[in-house]
């Protein structure tokens, strides 16, 4: 049955991250998630504002990563600023094995459409940009590094 919720996501990883051999974490898992949810609809009615509390979702990269044993880990960043930077410290701090970061800032690339523009990171490789191109010829290159990885730590 589908997960619903980042709970869920991360309930049902736990349970069969054990026995994979790879990992492809392109889920946008939210951050953060409400404090309360209403059971009905809320009614603006008597209502000039409404305050929303936001409670931090689990990260569930971060927990697979400190997890790690037979896996090749892949994590994803979504960045807007310092995309070297951020990613490389995202990779570091949740232990993947590559890490695919974009610049969501761009219209040209990325959410809504079929184009993107991505660097590799790995730990003790230098980046590796992939210059614009469609999304499926990314996925491919992807899935060649993540064959590639396995092959050498195989040896």
């Amino acid at each position: 049955q589908p997960v619903k919720t980042a709970q869920q996501m991360e309930q049902k990883m736990l349970e069969f991250y054990p026995q994979a051999d790879f990992v492809i974490m392109a889920a946008a898992v939210a951050d953060f998630r409400p404090m309360r949810t209403a059971e009905q609809k809320i009614k603006k009615t008597g209502l000039d504002q409404l305050t929303l509390e936001l409670v931090r979702n689990p990260d569930i990269l971060l927990e697979l990563g400190n997890r790690k044993q037979q896996q090749l880990l892949v994590g994803f960043a979504a960045e807007t600023q310092q995309l070297l930077a951020n990613a490389t410290a995202k990779m570091q701090r949740k232990k993947v094995d590559l890490l695919v970061a974009n610049d969501v800032s761009r219209a040209d690339v990325g959410f809504g459409t079929s184009q993107n523009e991505v660097v590799f990171l790995r730990p003790q490789a230098d980046p590796q940009l992939i210059s614009k191109r469609n999304k499926s010829a990314i996925a491919d290159k992807i899935f060649d590094l993540l064959l590639d990885l396995d092959h050498q730590r195989r040896k």
